[in-house]
């Protein structure tokens, strides 16, 4: 139970970094959408010289400013920009939450039921953001953004807990993967329900060794 619940610890700070990530991705287009409709909307830049020279590419650029401003509401990165902060934060509070519970427990005199019932409130919680997550709808999985979170959870638990070869685990112990029975496994493309596409967090591709516990 030990193992489940430290892989549980991982998938968490997976789930906060990809989200985080997301957000990044959706406020950079986002800003460049705004940046856009700027200038274009702006009257000093209508007073440019090279519009006199080359109309034809001043037209061109108020039609596709047009043109954004007219599908602008109905592109995702708005809503994600707005939806995804107070889920990315819940994710994070959740993900210390866990820790902390997984030291007091590791340091303390705990057996196999104080794990089970310290997951399971923690699963329920999970399970909880994740339904606050299906109502930004339009979030696919992006290989790309898994593999930036998997690299910046490897540094997160390599800076706070050392995981290092002279502290891991043996490689000789058995080392328990995460399972479907630790963690909502969603498959990597947003699921259909009642005809909407909904968001889904993908699970860590790689799992972190648990640092050996400390001496009592």
């Amino acid at each position: 139970m030990e193992d489940q619940f430290w892989s549980f610890i991982v998938q968490l700070r997976f789930s906060y970094e990809y989200l985080d990530i997301y957000y990044e991705k959706s406020r950079q287009k986002e800003s460049t959408l705004s940046i856009i409709l700027a200038i274009t909307s702006s009257a000093a830049v209508a007073t440019w010289a090279i519009w006199k020279e080359l109309p034809f590419l001043w037209s061109a650029v108020i039609g596709v400013s047009q043109v954004i401003s007219a599908i602008r509401p109905y592109l995702p990165w708005g809503a994600r920009v707005e939806r995804l902060p107070p889920l990315i934060r819940k994710m994070g509070l959740l993900s210390v939450e866990c820790e902390t519970s997984w030291n007091e427990l590791q340091t303390s005199k705990s057996n196999e039921l104080d794990y089970v019932y310290a997951l399971a409130k923690f699963r329920k919680e999970y399970v909880e953001i994740e339904s606050e997550l299906h109502a930004c709808k339009s979030l696919p999985s992006r290989k790309k953004y898994q593999e930036l979170a998997d690299d910046r959870k490897k540094i997160y638990f390599a800076q706070f807990y050392k995981v290092k070869e002279d502290n891991v685990m043996s490689q000789n112990e058995e080392k328990v993967p995460i399972k479907e029975s630790v963690i909502p496994k969603p498959s990597q493309e947003p699921y259909i329900e009642h005809g909407e596409k909904r968001a889904i967090i993908p699970t860590t591709s790689q799992d972190i060794p648990r640092p050996k516990p400390k001496e009592q």
